[in-house]
């Protein structure tokens, strides 16, 4: 991992950065933001670096398992049905035509698979290359390998979502601008992501008394990437 640390929040530019601890595993860095609070990995993660880390073949195995889970898939379909709604209210293309939905970060291509089900136009992006693979073979999904911030076009999709994504994102300001531009006046974007709780607290208080020592209830939810 690149050796130099964020000295401003990734998402609000803030300085102030408070350090909440270093992981005794992968000896990475954690600090919130005394602004607004957003918890992120010190440690300045390259492209290159995310897109080793992602490709590993094991762990998209075991992640396209897991989104086979039946409470994954209803979380997707409740998700979807409102979307549906919100774009009627919205006076948005979903009563004309089928509505465009761009999936930043689709994974093994799961929840792309359920809204193509539900009537969707449906496109995705991935870094991982093991996550297209199993992408295309288990859905005949064929996912992007270029970010959104790279691609060129505007006002092309009716939603944009982003399930566990911002977290893991280098520039989260830089990939929120690229959604924005991507998404059709009338659009929605929808995000998923961990917040710190009271499981991560239990885990920064064990860290802490065991002076850095032991961190694994953190480990477990917060990596390099």
């Amino acid at each position: 991992m690149s050796s130099s640390l964020h000295d401003r929040c990734k998402l609000c530019a803030a300085t102030g950065i408070v350090e909440l601890y270093q992981s005794a595993r992968h000896r990475f860095r954690v600090g919130r933001c005394s602004r607004c609070s957003f918890v992120f990995v010190l440690e300045t993660v390259t492209e290159k670096e995310l897109r080793e880390m992602y490709s590993q073949e094991e762990m998209f195995l075991e992640f396209a398992e897991a989104m086979t889970n039946p409470q994954v898939r209803a979380r997707h379909l409740r998700m979807l049905d409102q979307v549906q709604r919100l774009l009627a209210s919205n006076g948005s293309s979903y009563g004309s035509a089928r509505p465009a939905l761009l999936d930043v970060g689709a994974g093994s291509g799961a929840f792309l698979q359920a809204a193509r089900d539900q009537g969707f136009r449906v496109e995705g992006n991935e870094f991982s290359s093991a996550a297209i693979r199993l992408a295309r073979e288990k859905y005949g999904i064929n996912l992007s390998p270029v970010s959104i911030e790279q691609d060129p076009r505007s006002d092309c999709f009716d939603v944009i979502t982003l399930w566990g994504i911002i977290e893991h994102a280098a520039d989260p300001a830089a990939l929120l601008q690229a959604a924005l531009r991507l998404l059709k006046p009338g659009g929605l974007l929808f995000l998923y992501t961990p917040v710190w709780c009271a499981y991560d607290q239990l885990g920064l208080f064990l860290a802490r008394w065991r002076r850095g020592r032991w961190s694994r209830l953190l480990d477990r939810r917060v990596t390099p990437a």
